[in-house]
Parts: structure tokens; sequence; C-alpha cells
């Protein structure tokens, strides 16, 4: 009851205010525990809340999870801000004053190289992403999937919409309206600075349970044959709207997409090409998920019946282009954040060396234990490593470290490589 009592009002205090009921929970909790904290198991954790509350509140606490996601998330969640987020005293320059600050050394490296990840992604495809005139950054674009009538007599391109809604809250209702010119369906915006029409009703779109509807002629497309249209290639997609906003206004706004829109789409998808061609040969791999989903059902997984087989169906082209771009800026992040550490670790053990011997043609054998060895690798001649090659050294010369020697820095060239360690002492 009084842990209730405690729950309710923590909702109600600030931040500081909120720390002091935490504490007073957990001494609660302990004294009815008789002094030792509980133990906690969470089977199926999930994202974390359970097992991130019971931390809070200073229980024993265990979870378990077979998603590899879900697995990343807890680590990140639970286990790293333990190990690696203890505030440390930091030396800091204030201009005309000096003094010291406490810092949270892991908060500070993700804020860090995630805004360095974010200014590199940025810099390449932020060119794909335009702002308005008036300085309105676009934060989405709504597109619809199309299919044609199939009324020989008509013919016109259906977009599927559940609904057109674009916000619909109490204070903000904002919608797209279709109307139709020369036969073909063009979009309005209402609600923004207009008024809805009498009868309209943006509830209603032009598609329910895969049963199309043209707002051209009437007629209607039957469910297996909407799923027909899609298995044979003659579906297709259209740009309908832009959401956006202002840095100086709150809120979003929307505009229904152009001309210029469409052609800095197609742009992308001109970039896609070669940075999908740049991205195979630097890496060996194809850079866009393609491998199949899962079965029809698994996960709640039916878009299989459109005729959407693989993971990379699921993007549009300037999605894919922002997919690929982010794990590049995250693998080279890695390797900066590697070559800090390899910096940092080869200058504590120079000092310690007073001398060395060069071996040529034959493998030392690592007899010494205190030696540090310098080592060079070269294929022979006139042979190279592709980058898949050069991948599998990589990973087996850093899967190695801590078990049959300390790697303080290793680089993998197409013909070459080279590493320092020093190895391990048996025991």
């Amino acid at each position: 009851r009084d842990l209730h009592r405690l729950s309710r009002r923590q909702r109600q205090m600030c931040i500081r205010d909120s720390n002091d009921i935490i504490e007073k929970a957990r001494k609660k909790i302990l004294e009815a525990n008789g002094g030792k904290p509980p133990r906690v198991l969470d089977p199926f954790a999930g994202g974390g809340s359970i097992p991130l509350e019971a931390l809070r509140l200073g229980c024993e606490t265990y979870a378990g999870e077979y998603n590899p996601v879900a697995v990343l998330i807890l680590k990140c969640t639970l286990e790293y801000p333990q190990k690696y987020g203890k505030l440390k005293e930091v030396k800091e320059n204030f201009g005309f004053l000096k003094g010291t600050s406490l810092k949270n050394p892991l908060l500070e490296d993700v804020k860090k190289w995630g805004e360095w990840v974010l200014k590199e992604a940025k810099d390449e495809i932020g060119k794909f992403y335009p702002s308005d005139e008036d300085g309105s950054i676009p934060v989405g674009y709504i597109w619809a999937r199309t299919i044609p009538c199939q009324n020989p007599s008509c013919g016109a391109e259906i977009p599927l919409m559940r609904q057109f809604w674009l916000a619909k809250k109490d204070n903000k209702r904002v919608s797209l309206k279709p109307f139709v010119v020369d036969g073909r369906v063009e979009f309005e915006i209402v609600g923004q600075n207009n008024g809805f029409p009498d009868g309209f009703d943006p509830a209603k779109g032009t598609v329910s349970r895969a049963i199309a509807r043209c707002l051209v002629c009437g007629s209607t497309v039957d469910a297996n044959t909407t799923r027909k249209l899609f298995q044979e290639g003659k579906a297709g997609q259209r740009m309908v709207a832009v959401v956006l906003h202002h840095p100086e206004k709150k809120g979003k706004t929307y505009r229904v997409a152009t001309e210029k829109d469409l052609e800095v789409f197609k742009d992308a998808e001109e970039y896609l090409e070669k940075k999908r061609a740049k991205l195979m040969n630097e890496l060996g791999i194809y850079p866009i998920p393609d491998e199949p989903l899962p079965k029809k059902g698994t996960l709640g997984f039916r878009i299989q019946r459109y005729g959407m087989l693989k993971w990379g169906d699921l993007f549009n082209s300037r999605q894919k282009l922002a997919l690929i771009t982010f794990v590049e800026k995250v693998r080279q992040a890695y390797q900066l954040i590697a070559g800090q550490q390899s910096r940092l670790t080869s200058s504590r053990f120079t000092e310690r060396i007073k001398d060395f011997t060069i071996n040529r043609q034959h493998f030392p054998g690592l007899q010494s234990p205190n030696a540090v060895y310098f080592i060079t690798i070269k294929c022979v001649e006139g042979k190279s490593l592709n980058p898949s090659q050069r991948d599998i050294i990589m990973k087996e010369i850093r899967y190695l470290d801590r078990k049959k020697y300390i790697l303080y820095a290793v680089v993998v060239m197409p013909d070459h490589f080279h590493l320092i360690i020093q190895p391990v002492e048996k025991e």
C-alpha cells in the first residue's frame, strides 16, 4: 500500500523529488524483505521496462530473451549503463575560469558519436530531403500504393488509402481530400487553412480488406484481383503529401506533393544505384537486405500475398538509401572508435619497449609472453585479398584478442596485413 502511494506521488513530482521517492521505496522494499533485495525474474523481458524498474528499486534483477534485437536493447538498457555509465570528474575550461564537473562517460560518448553519424549522413544525403522556401523541414513523406482500375472503359490509377486523415486530434484536424480532374485523382489539404466540405468523411478511403474503389468511375476491384495485380507487378506507388516542421514554430504542417518532390526522389534513386555498387565493392555483400520475409502469417506478416517477398521490398528507394547510409556511417564510427582505442593502447606499451628483434621469412613462434611483436604477413606475389577475405582475417585476429594475445593494433590491406600483439602467458 505504501509503495502504491509512493508511485502515485512520483507521477506528480519533478525529477529531483522523484529520486527521493525512489530512495524511500527502496528502503520500504528492503524492510519488507528482511533487509535483502528481492529477486526479480522476467523470462520474456522484451524491451526491458519491468527489469529496468526493478533495478531502479534496488532489486536483484534477471532478464531473459531469445530475440537478438531485444537482447541488444536489454544490454543497452540494463547492463551498459551500470558497467560504463558511472559518473567521472572531468576537467573543464570555462574561459577565464577552470574547474571540474561530473559527467557520465557513456552518455557523452553516445551523444558524441550519435551526432557524428547524423552529421555525416546529413552531409551525404541531406540534399534528398530539401527544405521548403520558408525554412520548413520535411519530416515525412506520405505515399499510396496504386493499381489500375479494371473497368475497361476507365483504367484510371486508384490510390489505395484506407482513410485520408493527416492529423486527427481534438485541437487539430487535417485531411487529404481527393477530387478528379481529367480522369485522374488529385488531392488537396483541408482543415489546415480552411474548413471541411459538407458531406466529406476522411475516414472513408478507397480500399478496405483489399477491395478497392475507383474514384473516377465508381467501380470496384475485388480482393483477389487486387492481390493478383501486385503479384504480377502491375501495382505502382505515388507520393501524395509532405509532412513539414518549421524550427521556429510548433507542430507540423502539410502540403500536397509536387513535381519537384518527385524529381528529388528520382535523384535519390539514381544515387542509390551508385552507392549500392560502391558498398558491394567495399563490403563484398549486397548492402540492401534481400533475405526472404518469414512465412505468411508469421509475426503478423501478410504482405507476401501482395508479391512482397523480401525485406527490401518493404522500403522505397530513398528509404533504402537512408538505411544503408546510416549503416555505413555506424560502421565508420566503429572503425574510428577502434582506431582511437588502438592508438591509446599502443601509447601505453611503447614506453616499455627497449630493444627489439627482426625475424624474416619465418614466424617467430611467440615464445616470450613478455615480448611485443610487430608482425607483417604478405600474400604470395600477384595475389590479393577481396573485401570478404579481409573481413574474415580482421574478425579472426580480433577473436583471439585476450585469448592468445593482447592486440594493440591491426590493419588489413589488400595484399598484406600488420598487427602488434603481446602473447598471453600460459597458465
